[in-house]
């Protein structure tokens, strides 16, 4: 999908609509989850899974926002680090994500969840960027 979107371009009245969409799909995302979640007694997870509509709208609004926002010269840099590492951050991210739940299942506070978001990306940046740097395992990172 991210392949697609990057390579596809859309008319202004098109990304407004997915915009609107995106939005629309994150309200459902929390409101419904809350709503659902309270009915059942227990968190329910269908509209925050991995391939919900609401999730991939979401997705898709916020990787086109990005795709047409214009940077400063000076963030060049810092981007193309982040992106040269994104595969990486991608497929290490579930490791440390599902330690610290197996390990604390309990922590979910919205100020715990900002925190441990910004650590793991960070976590996994960090190690991408040293394999990155190690001449016969680079490759796995490209």
């Amino acid at each position: 999908m991210g392949w697609y979107l990057s390579t596809v371009s859309f008319k202004k009245h098109m990304r407004l609509l997915l915009y609107a969409c995106g939005i629309f799909s994150a309200g459902l995302m929390f409101f419904g989850t809350y709503y659902l979640s309270a009915r059942a007694g227990t968190t329910d997870s269908l509209l925050m899974d991995y391939t919900s509509v609401c999730t991939m709208l979401l997705a898709c609004a916020v990787f086109v926002f990005a795709k047409h926002l214009k940077f400063k010269e000076s963030w060049a840099g810092i981007l193309r680090l982040f992106s040269a590492a994104s595969l990486g951050i991608y497929l290490l991210q579930m490791i440390p994500i599902n330690e610290i739940y197996r390990h604390a299942p309990e922590a979910c506070s919205i100020p715990f969840m900002i925190g441990e978001t910004l650590c793991v990306y960070g976590g996994c940046f960090a190690v991408v960027a040293v394999i990155q740097k190690i001449p016969g395992i680079r490759k796995i990172f490209p």
